[in-house]
């Protein structure tokens, strides 16, 4: 369901979409996966409403009513590290520490 109580399939019966944007959102009800030229074009032309509604149609089909949240927040008193995780995109690895 998306906000305003209607399905997706409803929102599509009664809108004026561009084809190519009904025919993704087939598509994301069938369970297909896009074409990469099919996620751009989504990127181009969908509104974020309508993406929103798509991805929220894949969320309740894999997980239901539930919503997941995650606030990781962490305060560094520098960007020099120990560690050697994949996610960090500010660290400087301890050996580099005198470098720029």
């Amino acid at each position: 369901m998306i906000a305003s109580g209607l399905t997706i399939e409803e929102v599509l019966k009664q809108s004026s979409l561009d084809k190519q944007l009904i025919n993704i959102a087939d598509k994301v009800i069938n369970k297909e996966r896009l074409t990469e030229e099919e996620g751009v074009l989504l990127f181009e032309k969908g509104e974020v409403g309508y993406v929103g509604a798509l991805a929220n149609h894949i969320r309740e089909q894999l997980h239901g009513n539930k919503v997941y949240f995650n606030r990781n927040f962490h305060i560094e008193p520098t960007n020099v590290c120990v560690f050697t995780c994949n996610f960090c995109s500010y660290s400087r690895q301890y050996k580099h520490r005198d470098e720029g």
